[in-house]
């Protein structure tokens, strides 16, 4: 997991191009087929088997995905896979009905939704 954290830290805030001959980073960070963009955790026809598929190539036991809007933090496919990506009330003000932000926190194990009051919920 570090080789994979430090070759998609390396590319924050660059502009990706794809390249001639595939590599590792670029499985990683391409906007079509990459992991850190990849959208299809949300869709209804995706199956159990394809998320473990997902989880045992990298040896991780969930994802937290935050780059598809969800309504709330929640978690999906049996837990394996959890959204973060709320509505902000700042960035959706004229959208009704408003809503709070929401995170998620993961302590000794545990996954909780935190509300913008600090109040949290086990997830």
């Amino acid at each position: 997991m570090k080789d994979i954290n430090d070759i998609i830290r390396a590319q924050y805030y660059t502009a990706y191009y794809p390249k001639t001959k595939p590599s590792n980073a670029q499985l990683l960070t391409s906007n079509k087929t990459g992991i850190c963009w990849y959208r299809g955790y949300f869709k209804d026809d995706l199956t159990q088997d394809v998320v473990e598929l997902g989880l045992d190539k990298f040896k991780a036991k969930a994802i937290v995905v935050g780059h598809t809007l969800q309504s709330k933090v929640k978690k999906l496919h049996q837990g394996k896979v959890i959204g973060i990506d709320v509505h902000h009330p700042k960035d959706y003000h004229k959208n009704w009905p408003n809503q709070d932000s929401e995170g998620l926190l993961i302590s000794n194990g545990n996954y909780y939704r935190v509300f913008a009051d600090g109040e949290t919920s086990v997830l």
